[in-house]
């Protein structure tokens, strides 16, 4: 067949979108709008607009940007005008919001996407525990930089304080429960324990309790069990008590819940004193009184992943841990645990935190009693900023070289901190979720009280000096500690995250 070449060509004008973020945030069931207001730049007259949602975690199974591809439960059409005005009432959570531009006349189509955070006013920021003025346990939060904290959050949800000082809090992501019908759900939570051996798991989402003593493992906590901390790491949420540890795998983008805590490691014994060694498989170290030794459980087969931590001669019987930390920054990965024997005389210990053979202590370093670090009252490591010990001393902040095990003659500079504040807390904390990356952080934290107002100072880390003071919170109350949490959905290992310390 011969070809005549009468073809008929029209051309096809092009359709750009601007003015959209990379990210909003909003808060859900809160009376709240997404609003956006998209730039359109195109001769077409004839334009149809849709917007989408969806949860990205199924984006694996979906090939093109065309929505019409997706499951009609995955995509939800929520704006058919060219400016999206979306009233927020979803799960919190993050999503992929679309805007799909389309003409009429020809069907010519382009498409941009944005993250979207849909959030609860308890579903991100910071926890803080404190105790009371009548020595009992309540919960702060910082939900928004410059916004007050909103205070007493379990006597606002109608629980009321927790009976007794507080002990622990933690961050657990993907924490497996049992809901009102009977299945098996998850969520994220914060843990609180006590002094008289209470524990609480608060559903992030809405504060609602999922878990208490009588249901945190199966078949409850027997009475003479105590629970110290409860807190996600690795592919793993840890329960640590004064009969060892109890596990139980995070509900993840890749791993189903697993109901309560039931795997329990072999350790016989552990405390609020631990340390992580951020390897692959992700192992918790932690001070074990019963038998006075350094213990650890990793998170895969829920037990020791190359046998026992050896002491390799450098005992710890008669000893009383003070303090561990961690450094990742070193190869191998080194953990640092400060011991203090009968006669007051104190030690550094240093171990290998190795990910393929059993970790060990390689050296112990006895303190000069006269030094700042011997008679410091709080510490923490810089785990992944510098090889630096810090600790708190005569109210002030001082470095300590793990190098060559040397402290710092003058203290660091903290900006903002009144001479007649007492620093009374010390953390070093970070947040390094994969999809959670406008909200990662790395901060050394200084808590401080005067009188019944508590303040928590954050700093950027550079050099392995506070530099930058990045968020202030205050309240009231006795501050213990405080973690943060995200709503956006935990990847195992690919996501990290700071223990409680």
């Amino acid at each position: 067949m011969r070809d005549k070449g009468n073809y008929t060509y029209q051309n096809v004008d092009d359709i750009v979108i601007e003015g959209i973020a990379e990210s909003y945030s909003n808060l859900s069931f809160a009376g709240e709008v997404l609003e956006i207001d998209p730039v359109i730049k195109t001769n077409y007259t004839d334009l149809q607009y849709e917007w989408y949602m969806w949860d990205p975690t199924v984006e694996d199974t979906y090939t093109g940007w065309d929505p019409s591809l997706l499951d009609e439960n995955v995509a939800e059409l929520i704006g058919t005008e060219k400016k999206l005005a979306y009233k927020v009432n979803c799960p919190a959570k993050r999503y992929t919001v679309m805007l799909k531009v389309s003409s009429k006349t020809n069907g010519y189509t382009v498409y941009a996407s944005t993250r979207f955070d849909a959030t609860t006013e308890f579903s991100r920021g910071f926890y803080i525990l404190k105790e009371t003025a009548d020595g009992n346990t309540e919960l702060d939060l910082s939900y928004r930089d410059g916004k007050p904290v909103m205070a007493d959050l379990l006597t606002a949800k109608g629980y009321g304080p927790l009976e007794g000082k507080p002990l622990c809090l933690g961050a657990l992501p993907g924490h497996g429960y049992i809901n009102d019908e009977g299945k098996v759900n998850a969520c994220h939570s914060i843990s609180i324990t006590t002094q008289k051996g209470d524990i609480v798991f608060y559903n992030t989402e809405n504060m609602n309790k999922v878990h208490d003593r009588n249901d945190a493992v199966f078949g409850g906590l027997p009475a003479d069990e105590m629970p110290y901390a409860a807190f996600g790491s690795g592919q793993s949420n840890y329960l640590l008590t004064n009969k060892g540890t109890v596990l139980a795998y995070v509900a993840s983008s890749y791993m189903v819940p697993s109901g309560p805590m039931g795997t329990r490691s072999p350790s016989t014994g552990a405390s609020t004193i631990m340390m992580c060694d951020g390897n692959d498989y992700s192992s918790v170290y932690f001070w074990n009184p019963k038998d006075e030794r350094i213990d650890y459980t990793d998170n895969v087969q829920m037990g020791y992943l190359n046998g026992e931590y050896d002491d390799n001669g450098f005992s710890t019987k008669g000893m009383e841990c003070l303090m561990m930390g961690s450094i990742w920054s070193t190869s191998p990965k080194k953990g640092y645990s400060l011991m203090k024997d009968a006669a007051g005389k104190k030690y550094l210990y240093v171990s290998e935190l190795n990910l393929l053979s059993t970790p060990k202590t390689v050296d112990r370093k006895e303190l000069d009693a006269s030094s700042k670090l011997a008679n410091a009252t709080l510490f923490t490591t810089s785990v992944k900023s510098a090889n630096y010990l810090y600790f708190v001393y005569d109210n002030k902040l001082y470095g300590y070289n793990l190098s060559d095990f040397t402290e710092n003659k003058d203290p660091m500079t903290l900006q903002g901190i009144a001479a007649d504040e007492t620093i009374t807390y010390l953390s070093y904390q970070w947040q390094d979720y994969e999809k959670d990356t406008d909200n990662n952080f790395v901060h050394l934290v200084i808590g401080t009280q005067k009188g019944d107002t508590y303040r928590i100072y954050m700093y950027n880390i550079v050099a392995g000096e506070p530099r930058d003071l990045v968020r202030t919170i205050e309240g009231k109350g006795k501050l213990k500690m405080c973690v943060y949490m995200s709503p956006v959905t935990y990847n195992g290992n690919k996501d990290s995250a700071s223990l409680p310390n």
